[in-house]
């Protein structure tokens, strides 16, 4: 019996095609691709929104499949909503999507036949809501794990780096409060917390007295009337609070008495 052994080798321009040991070899850089963000670092406070752009930088290779996976911390942001870039490219367009419990957000383009832009080009604005003051709040690409960011050409990924992303939220000022201490109170708090529609605020002073509650927003404006009267001490007391119509963002739970104020951070999320 004879072996019939056959190898066909052609050769066009950065494609060497192999037949029968199936090598492919593609003329690319590899791995050269970055996502970039505009700007790259922000200052904000407490309560505020501000806006990134997400922009992809194909590096001159052609890039058939793009699919963008973020991560953030869901107790210093909140996604308040993304804006589309790439509406106009042509293609399968997958729309953004984000989930701020799980502190994800998503957004692809599929092209077949023509490939998308080779060079920089803006993807999607996404609109964040701080939440918690911190000097480095997170947002990420995940590049090593399931879901993550590609840049995809005939099989390969071409992305290599994430550029960076440095936000810096800083706590609200409370311009109706001239000096916010502890005062001699023994506790304050707010449960739940993050609350969506129904809350408490209980509290217990250290001596008896008049006293105040009431709930402000990121600008000192009072948003709630909690309490006003006296309270005596060592009695705990609890009140009901109503937040299932305020916007989600940070608020302040400011008790004053005849020794100081006391504040307690209060998150709202829908």
């Amino acid at each position: 019996m004879n072996t019939i052994k056959s190898k066909i080798g052609k050769h066009m321009g950065g494609l060497t095609l192999t037949l029968g040991a199936m090598v492919f070899s593609l003329g690319l850089s590899a791995q050269s691709g970055q996502i970039l963000h505009s700007p790259e670092y922000i200052e904000t406070t407490v309560g505020e929104t501000f806006e990134v752009t997400v922009n992809i930088d194909a590096a001159g290779d052609p890039v058939s499949v793009i699919d963008v996976h973020m991560r953030f911390n869901p107790w210093e942001l909140e996604v308040v909503s993304i804006e589309s870039l790439v509406n106009n490219m042509g293609g399968m367009m997958i729309d953004p999507t984000f989930n701020n419990t799980d502190g994800t957000i998503s957004i692809g383009a599929f092209e077949i036949g023509n490939n998308l832009p080779t060079g920089q080009f803006p993807m999607m604005n996404i609109t964040f809501m701080a939440l918690s003051p911190t000097a480095s709040a997170y947002v990420g690409h995940p590049l090593n794990q399931f879901p993550r960011s590609i840049f995809a050409y005939a099989g390969e990924n071409m992305l290599s780096s994430v550029g960076p992303l440095d936000i810096q939220i800083l706590p609200a000022v409370v311009s109706s409060v001239d000096d916010i201490t502890a005062g001699d109170v023994s506790t304050l708090a707010v449960w739940p917390n993050p609350a969506s529609d129904d809350a408490f605020v209980r509290f217990e002073l250290v001596n008896s007295g008049a006293v105040s509650v009431d709930l402000l927003d990121a600008s000192g404006k009072i948003v709630a009337d909690v309490y006003r009267g006296s309270a005596a001490a060592g009695a705990p007391y609890r009140f009901d609070l109503d937040v299932s119509q305020l916007s989600t963002g940070m608020y302040l739970c400011r008790m004053i008495t005849n020794e100081g104020v006391l504040v307690e951070r209060v998150v709202v999320r829908r």
